[in-house]
């Protein structure tokens, strides 16, 4: 389930990375579906997992654990995106435009409504898509590492649980209650 619910979230964020301005809501609405199924598949079947591979004795500890582990990622996610976005921008922008709008499409779209300069409105715009379709290749590509190794990983969890399983000796007088 991990697998695929990050296959589904790569595959939502690839939709975003072709975004244009004039795209309307249909690639938007996809990409939104196919990330939240994605993630309603991989929060649960991780937690489950993450309380699978601790003692019961420490079921306290491990529960404890996955909420600072998953807002500590969060948090790195969005410092990394963050950076790639910003960085794109700024190296996507002309080089002639003023300075506070190189840094910010905010700024560049409010100097440009003052000015009346559509031009420099047009290259915030079509900097800060270009910035978006690469920070969305970027979150693809970490998403897509993270499948790989939860393939990896997470599969010889599995398969470990299931060998112990079936060498734990079966009682041979047990019942089945019957309908």
């Amino acid at each position: 389930m991990v697998v695929l619910g990050l296959l589904l979230i790569a595959a939502g964020s690839g939709v975003l990375t072709g975004l244009s301005s004039g795209d309307g809501w249909g690639p938007l609405t996809t990409a939104m579906i196919l990330i939240g199924a994605g993630a309603g598949l991989v929060m649960p079947a991780a937690t489950s997992a993450l309380m699978g591979a601790v003692p019961a004795e420490s079921a306290v500890v491990g529960s404890a654990l996955n909420d600072p582990i998953q807002q500590a990622g969060s948090a790195l996610g969005v410092a990394v995106l963050g950076a790639v976005l910003s960085s794109t921008y700024t190296s996507e922008m002309p080089v002639g435009a003023p300075g506070a709008a190189r840094h910010a499409v905010s700024e560049a779209l409010v100097l440009a409504a003052r000015t009346r300069d559509e031009g420099l409105a047009a290259a915030a715009r079509e900097a800060f898509t270009s910035a978006m379709s690469v920070t969305f290749l970027v979150g693809v590509c970490g998403v897509l590492g993270a499948a790989v190794l939860a393939l990896f990983l997470m599969q010889n969890r599995a398969t470990e649980a299931a060998a112990k399983e079936a060498a734990r000796p079966q009682d041979q007088f047990a019942t089945v209650a019957g309908p």
